[in-house]
């Protein structure tokens, strides 16, 4: 391929600075760094060796509008922190031969003060150009074209100085109907991708697209954490938001049927909802459990119980129940779990702790059991019709995610703040199994037969072999995962906060799914009527998705 003079002298400088074959100078491998662990390679691309050299970065923007001067006019934006050098250059450069430039930064992860922007800068009209140092995955691409699209815009070239030519980004660029522009190809040094045993890290194979999304109004995006999940009926679509409010929405269109206030605080509401007969059971942080009517939000009960709720409420229909954690300013006894009657809202049995109870408890029908998590490190079973505390089983940190019952094999399953995932016996509360990740789990663990699945902060997927009692499979993913695994369709969905929704078979193999601009912290919820799944992402956006070839 011939190159002008200037791309031959990036070509140049690529190879000589750009380039990484070795580790510090020696004969050993790259090591890439994933938490404590790190894989080995062979070479990599570092162009932020030359974004920080002024020469470089300006031969950098020469060589862009080489290329892109008869397509103007346009703007040029793209994700931090690698477009922020490349964008600034270019927009100066472009100055410099008589075009005025507008130019926005997309942020990975919104503002948590100030304005809150997911972008930098204001949009226009014109035609938008997306630059990215390089193209492997195509994953900081996608998150760009996300985030444009949900401001209303469309992306319409994307423009990079070197394309490792995968053919999943192609082809996510062609079903965009995206135009591709790049300077190199990774051939052209001589080097190939290797391609065994790869897993994806975006879900480079898109096979959602989103029908529609709700935003309400004044969240605080704040709160990396798991938020109020959205929960279905025939009908509607409901969930809460961290300004304190509760949303009942239609699930066909997105149309907001009714709203409700809580008491007023600074983090709403994070529980998420439970249908009953005629109504929606949730938890606030101005301390209450609310029942209200489906059909136009009114108030069925109210129980004030609590200084704080932040957990979510698990029914007992058989014991006309209602199981919650709640948060007291009780010095020793800053938790508890109550039992409310399901008709009334009074409170039937508590059971307090020393810590705040953030986690949902979970029931089992057949045993009539329910278990729970606390904030000073223990597992409780308790009698569900009592309370009687069957066993206590201590751990070294918080289990702030609800448990799971595992029936085949008798045990609890408890993902554990102090990084380990725990099988506790039902019938003795002694440990059967744990596991170990990187960091923190924040999921609810999700059992299908004989294997178990989770998510982690340390930015992977779990898959547990239960039988055998060691790990299956360990998927990356570039986010923290604080979406509880959900079991559809013989799939198993969850999202990343990378902003991916994913969806892979029992075996660990990716099937699919998309990129969303903010951060998926809910579980995927699917609806087999109308063929949709729904999530709530950080900023409190109720993302409704369809498959892409529906009509």
């Amino acid at each position: 391929m011939s190159h002008t003079e200037n791309q031959q002298a990036l070509f140049k400088r690529l190879k000589e600075d750009a380039l990484v074959r070795s580790n510090n100078g020696t004969d050993e491998p790259i090591i890439i760094r994933e938490g404590k662990s790190g894989k080995r390679q062979t070479w990599l691309f570092d162009l932020r060796n030359l974004m920080t050299k002024s020469d470089d970065l300006n031969l950098l923007a020469e060589v862009f509008w080489e290329k892109m001067a008869n397509k103007w006019p346009f703007q040029v934006g793209g994700l931090e922190v690698g477009a922020i050098p490349l964008v600034a250059a270019i927009v100066m450069k472009g100055r410099e031969q008589g075009f005025k430039v507008n130019s926005f930064v997309v942020r990975k992860s919104r503002k948590k003060s100030g304005l809150c922007k997911q972008i930098e800068g204001v949009l226009t009209d014109a035609p938008i150009v997306v630059v990215d140092d390089l193209i492997n995955s195509g994953g900081s691409m996608q998150r760009v074209v996300v985030a444009v699209a949900q401001e209303g815009k469309k992306v319409d070239t994307v423009f990079t100085y070197l394309n490792f030519e995968r053919e999943s980004a192609k082809e996510y660029l062609a079903s965009e109907n995206i135009n591709f522009e790049s300077v190199f190809k990774l051939s052209e040094f001589d080097l190939r991708l290797n391609r065994k045993g790869v897993q994806p890290y975006y879900p480079d194979k898109s096979t959602l697209k989103t029908a529609w999304f709700y935003a309400p109004p004044a969240p605080n995006y704040v709160f990396s954490v798991p938020h109020s999940g959205p929960v279905l009926d025939e009908k509607n679509v409901y969930y809460g938001a961290d300004n304190g409010y509760f949303y009942a929405l239609d699930k066909r269109t997105g149309t907001k049927i009714w709203e409700f206030q809580t008491g007023e605080t600074i983090k709403g509401i994070f529980s998420s909802p439970a249908l009953t007969e005629k109504g929606v059971i949730f938890g606030a942080y101005d301390g209450s459990v609310y029942h209200l009517n489906r059909e136009d939000g009114s108030v069925i009960w109210e129980s004030a119980i609590a200084e704080y709720v932040g957990s979510s409420p698990c029914i007992a229909p058989d014991l006309n129940l209602v199981f919650i954690g709640l948060e007291h300013n009780i010095q020793q006894n800053q938790g508890s779990i109550a039992a409310l009657n399901l008709e009334t809202g009074e409170k039937e049995w508590e059971q307090f702790t020393q810590e705040y109870m953030h986690s949902t408890p979970a029931y089992c029908a057949e045993e009539r059991l329910v278990a729970v998590g606390c904030n000073d490190g223990k597992v409780l079973l308790l009698d569900a019709k009592s309370g009687r505390i069957q066993w206590e089983f201590l751990m070294e940190a918080p289990l702030k995610a609800a448990p799971t019952f595992d029936l085949k094999r008798r045990q609890v399953i408890a993902p554990s703040f102090d990084r380990n995932c725990y099988g506790i016996d039902i019938d003795t509360g002694q440990e059967n199994f744990r596991f170990t990740a990187g960091h923190v789990f924040y999921s609810t663990a999700l059992v299908v037969k004989d294997k178990l699945y989770v998510g982690s902060c340390d930015k992977y997927f779990y898959i547990f072999d239960l039988a055998q009692n060691k790990l299956f499979k360990r998927m990356p993913t570039i986010g923290r995962i604080l979406s509880h695994p959900q079991l559809i369709n013989n799939a198993v969905w969850f999202g990343s906060n990378d902003g991916g929704v994913r969806q892979i078979d029992l075996e660990g193999n990716y099937l699919g799914g998309m990129m969303l601009p903010e951060r998926p912290v809910t579980p995927i919820i699917y609806d087999s009527e109308i063929n949709r799944y729904f999530v709530v992402t950080m900023g409190n956006y109720l993302v409704c998705m369809e498959p892409l070839d529906s009509c």
